[in-house]
């Protein structure tokens, strides 16, 4: 499962022989230091070998999957394998082995040079690791890499549960969340919405940083319902992660129109969007205004928000089509429209934005657009 989440493919490797390599882990003969680059033993006192016949085979094998292979020499001898592919990599830093014994020496300038060909925007960084090698490993096999938080000094939350569902007001839900911080997080708070993430209201205070909790879902009416978790370090850094989709609370069977997001301005100003609430059975239209005068307006239409940017603005819907409507000379467009008397539909929502091209006063490729707006089908 977590190779297809991403996209990974997989390749098995025998192991060098337990009388070269006691842990016969692949790090002792081989290291992928980059997307296409990979540095792999050879055994140039031992040619012929098991351990030169596995990593020959295995240099074959990158090669016809891609990788430039680079060959770095290594030895068996006396019962102890020196390698310099056991390597530590982080940030802009490589520490690769060396070795004082003779018949091995000898090798560690020409491993330098391969790491710097391997990693030409890296520091390398030469490391005498006589003390450990002996013990069947090297730099890698001693080291647990740990990244770094991806807050920097802020801390990071993810809320786990929920992300979405419909609910109704008295319900009792469980809520999950991890959090991570460069130092530690000391507390956590969980905050409501019931328009999307535009206004957020305390729900519980001073949670632990990571764990779960009971939420009981409030007496509104909502199909933009949200819930945020906002966590905090000891120096009074925060960070937050809210639910990935707008869930639904009493049957959300209230009909609306919700603007959200900006637009980009062009000749009259800011493009706006409107429109009546679409009541279950009636006709509405969706109004714009401050078009650009005798254009052509491009109503593009989705079952989702989206935020991708383009010419300078946001593209606010996840559009499966588009309908192109004149503009008149005051900057007006309409495109009507009949609200389905489908009961099964309340609660709905359909997300719209116009885009206008060929806009002399706008900036970059010349489109204006309008804001974002959320239909909400109910009664």
């Amino acid at each position: 499962m977590f190779r297809d989440y991403q996209d990974l493919q997989q390749t098995f490797f025998n192991t060098l022989p337990k009388s070269v390599d006691s842990t016969q882990h692949l790090d002792m003969w081989m290291q992928i230091c980059a997307d296409d680059t990979v540095v792999i033993s050879d055994w140039p006192v031992q040619s012929g070998s098991s351990q030169d016949q596995t990593c020959d085979n295995a240099a074959v094998t990158m090669a016809n999957l891609g990788y430039t292979v680079l060959r770095t020499p290594a030895r068996s001898t006396g019962g102890v394998h020196y390698t310099y592919t056991n390597v530590v990599m982080f940030n802009n830093l490589v520490m690769v082995p060396s070795f004082t014994k003779n018949g091995v020496s000898q090798y560690n300038s020409q491993a330098i040079a391969t790491w710097q060909q391997a990693c030409p925007g890296k520091t390398i960084v030469s490391i005498n690791s006589d003390a450990v090698v002996s013990y069947a490993g090297v730099l890698h096999c001693i080291v647990m890499h740990i990244p770094a938080p991806l807050g920097g000094v802020n801390p990071t939350a993810q809320l786990i549960t929920p992300n979405s569902g419909s609910f109704a007001p008295g319900d009792v839900v469980p809520v999950q969340w991890i959090s991570d911080d460069d130092q530690a997080v000391t507390s956590a708070d969980l905050e409501f919405s019931s328009d999307g993430g535009a206004s957020w209201s305390r729900v519980q205070s001073s949670l632990p940083a990571a764990g779960s909790t009971n939420w009981t879902v409030p007496a509104v009416n909502t199909s933009q319902g949200r819930l945020r978790i906002l966590v905090y370090d000891a120096s009074g850094n925060s960070g937050s992660d809210q639910s990935d989709q707008d869930f639904i609370i009493g049957g959300g069977n209230s009909a609306a129109s919700i603007p959200y997001g900006t637009g980009k301005a062009g000749s009259l100003g800011m493009p706006a969007l409107s429109s009546d609430p679409p009541v279950l059975g009636t006709s509405i239209t969706l109004d714009l205004v401050n078009g650009l005068p005798g254009g052509t307006a491009y109503y593009l239409f989705g079952p989702k928000k989206d935020s991708v940017s383009f010419d300078g603005a946001t593209i606010l819907v996840k559009y499966k089509s588009y309908t192109p409507i004149s503009i008149n000379n005051q900057g007006v467009a309409v495109l009507p429209g009949q609200v389905p008397n489908n009961s099964s539909l309340v609660g709905r929502s359909f997300f719209w934005q116009v885009w206008i091209d060929s806009d002399p006063a706008a900036s970059g490729k010349g489109w204006s657009c309008s804001n974002g707006l959320e239909t909400r089908l109910g009664y």
